[in-house]
């Protein structure tokens, strides 16, 4: 149990700095301990901000939301950004933890060990985390996002910047490319020597020193090309598109988080009502003046009674510029029943456009191709308790390890310029389903 609360409070931005510091140590003290930590969006924040001292140093956090934090454990300390700063002073916006690190908070906010198949999926990386928080325990299921939202004006903004911008990216990207397939076939010189052959993308069976220069080529080539493209339009002009796309990205995605927050709060209230059946909630659901608007509620609900359903939301930032590849007589091309999908080199601005009325977007275009030379997705989840967003670097690989990001909802909206889609979405975990095996158990 945590000692006696203080009210944290300031009187100078040294002081503030200072406790908000001491604030997060204790708070992540407590919590790898297992201890206790109540928390209060709502008029004050107060925690044992020094042991050695019963000294009170005064301020109230701003007025806002109340923080949902259950009475004995969160994951870490929430983030604050206006009142969080690292070691050189700058809001503190995002946290970064090694995957072990990481493990061991879900362990003590959960009160359980990972369990091994959990761990298995988490080594996805930010795809995996996102599942393992909606409750699919399976390798190759993914979310199924039918209630996804998005801004409809700040859609049309990036969209017309992405117009103007899209091809010197796709140069950019065949840069990455190139530098990619360069820098491999060097490794593989360093580890392997220069006795092996490998093929082109004609076929060709190339020596280790011609596919060397091959590379080699092949990068110069995409350089001049992006240079060329970008020297078309001045610094001030670049500078204002990408600043137009940026602001309407973050921007939208805030006031898209606004709506499936309000959203989210309509279905938990539905809940805490304990609806006695799926149909039931439906009913009720469709009496709401907002969510009776929304498609595709039914086709998101988990099985189980309605009463232990969780609302949680995520988000999915892709590239909307996919494609069905299409076989040489001009029909859909299809591999172990799946469609056959390629990405093009500009977006699709209809692909994945919001209803300009909900904003809700049609997410079954979505082929999970990403841009050339970039990701191709990244997702994240919403934790109430901790007001931030959870992510990660990429999956878990030898010598190239995942790392954790625990960021404020602004930095995350603002991370990853060049994908041009970044729904929120909702959707309902089964909470008895999720302690006992998960939705979806693959044999792994």
């Amino acid at each position: 149990m945590s000692k006696p609360l203080v009210a944290i409070a300031t009187s100078g931005m040294k002081q503030l700095r200072q406790s908000i510091h001491k604030m997060a140590d204790a708070i992540a003290n407590d919590v790898l301990r297992g201890g206790s930590a109540y928390i209060s969006g709502a008029t004050k924040l107060m925690v044992d901000a020094d042991r050695n001292s019963i000294g009170r140093i005064v301020s109230e956090l701003p007025k806002g939301r109340h923080i949902p934090v259950p009475s004995t454990r969160v994951m870490a300390p929430p983030m604050f950004s206006k009142l969080m700063f690292d070691e050189y002073g700058m809001p503190e916006t995002k946290r970064r933890y090694p995957m072990k690190t990481y493990i061991r908070m879900w362990e003590r906010q959960r009160g359980r060990k990972m369990r091994p198949v959990e761990r298995e999926i988490l080594k996805q990386g930010c795809i995996g985390m996102t599942k393992i928080e909606l409750g699919i325990l399976s390798k190759i299921h993914v979310p199924a996002p039918t209630l996804a939202f998005s801004d409809p004006t700040s859609h049309e903004i990036i969209q017309r910047a992405q117009k103007l911008l899209a091809e010197g990216e796709a140069a950019n990207g065949a840069v990455r490319a190139a530098k990619y397939h360069f820098n491999r076939v060097k490794k593989r010189v360093e580890t392997e020597g220069w006795n092996w052959t490998e093929k082109n993308k004609q076929g060709v069976e190339m020596t280790a020193a011609d596919s060397v220069k091959y590379r080699e080529d092949a990068l110069r080539d995409a350089r001049d090309k992006a240079r060329e493209i970008w020297s078309r339009a001045s610094k001030e002009e670049l500078k204002e598109m990408l600043d137009s796309r940026h602001s309407a990205r973050i921007a939208g995605d805030i006031r898209t988080f606004d709506r499936v927050q309000d959203l989210a709060s309509r279905f938990r209230a539905i809940i805490d009502t304990k609806p006695a059946t799926a149909g039931e909630f439906l009913r009720l659901a469709n009496l709401d003046p907002e969510l009776s608007k929304l498609k595709g509620i039914a086709q998101q609900l988990p099985e189980g009674n309605p009463a232990d359903w969780k609302v949680k939301i995520f988000s999915k930032h892709f590239w909307s510029g996919q494609r069905t590849s299409l076989g040489p007589d001009g029909m859909p091309m299809f591999e172990d029943g799946f469609p056959v999908a390629e990405a093009t080199s500009t977006s699709n601005q209809w692909r994945f456009a919001p209803d300009p009325h909900t904003g809700q977007v049609d997410m079954t275009g979505d082929l999970f191709r990403g841009r050339l030379g970039y990701l191709n997705y990244d997702y994240g989840y919403y934790d109430e308790h901790t007001r931030s967003w959870w992510s990660a670097n990429h999956g878990d690989f030898p010598g190239d390890p995942m790392i954790v990001f625990q960021s404020t909802p602004e930095e995350f909206f603002s991370s990853f310029p060049f994908f041009d889609s970044s729904p929120i979405c909702l959707t309902f975990r089964n909470e008895p389903a999720v302690a006992a095996e998960g939705y979806i158990l693959d044999v792994i």
